[in-house]
């Protein structure tokens, strides 16, 4: 995970128009095109919120990666592990790209909100093979600020606890793991 430094890439115009289409343009021809005003603005705003950094882009990419739908080798390495963040442009505008993604439709409107217990029954769901559903988990805490990780396992270990294995963006390549009671 990372904030805004130096020498890396946010969005750009190519991952504005992924977003919202040719309309994002004041001209659609050419090579030089250039973005509508409100266009370069939402992207000049929306990046600079990745100041806090990009979790988000990195849990969505990491869950669209583990299901089979990216192929890493499309950002440098087919082993995810072996990607680097320096250097690589185009991974680092995909990581933006899908972290602008929790700012519009229809992400914004199916943020779900609720209890341990609800968010867990979801969880078990759609981590089941036959589910289309993916979920990143986003976890706050008031005044302080919130993470986004991507849960790819359950287990029930008894007791009436049950374990949500993690891959954390701040902690690559260590197991983390959410208790639930």
């Amino acid at each position: 995970n990372y904030g805004n430094p130096p020498g890396r890439t946010n969005l750009t115009p190519v991952e504005v128009q992924r977003l919202f289409g040719d309309v994002v343009f004041a001209t659609t021809s050419g090579p030089d095109r250039i973005l509508t005003p409100s266009g370069q603005k939402w992207m000049e705003a929306t990046s600079a919120a990745m100041a806090d950094g990009h979790c988000e882009g990195m849990a969505v990419l990491s869950r669209l990666v583990y299901s089979g739908v990216l192929d890493p080798a499309q950002f440098g390495n087919a082993s995810i592990n072996a990607l680097t963040i320096d250097g690589n442009p185009a991974l680092q505008r995909e990581i933006a790209f899908w972290w602008a993604t929790q700012c519009v439709d229809p992400t914004r409107s199916s943020a779900i909100d609720g209890t341990p217990t609800n968010i867990l029954d979801l969880l078990i769901a759609s981590l089941k093979g036959e589910s289309q559903e993916t979920y990143v988990l986003h976890v706050f805490m008031d005044g302080i600020g919130g993470h986004a990780v991507t849960p790819y396992a359950v287990a029930a270990l008894g007791n009436g606890f049950t374990e949500v294995r993690l891959y954390d963006n701040n902690h690559p390549n260590i197991e983390r793991t959410l208790l639930i009671d």
